[in-house]
């Protein structure tokens, strides 16, 4: 599923939160640590399900950025899929910081 673009309607965007926290939450509990699968599994209460505005949308990254995740993990490559997931997390951070800073 691709993001919805900023005029995309609410529903679509909240379908698209919800897949994404599936997508951490899946990572996180095959982790095999509780303390990490708590804590992401508690942070998406603190995430606020709102249309990102970077970009147009249709071009957010974060879709090929859980590819790269998951296609590490498949491939068995545990430094590979740390590199991914910290380049995923720094990407969604500066994405996130950008909107906060736009009207």
């Amino acid at each position: 599923m691709r993001p919805p673009g900023p005029a995309g309607r609410y529903a679509d965007h909240r379908g698209f939160a919800a897949l994404d926290q599936r997508f951490h939450d899946t990572i996180a509990t095959a982790s095999h640590r509780p303390p990490l699968a708590d804590a992401v599994e508690r942070l998406h209460s603190h995430l606020p399900v709102l249309p990102s505005r970077s970009a147009g949308n249709t071009a957010d990254p974060a879709p090929a950025e859980h590819e790269r995740v998951v296609r590490a993990a498949r491939r068995r490559g545990p430094d590979r899929a740390a590199e991914a997931m910290t380049e995923h997390l720094a990407g969604s951070l500066r994405r996130r910081l950008g909107q906060a800073r736009t009207p």
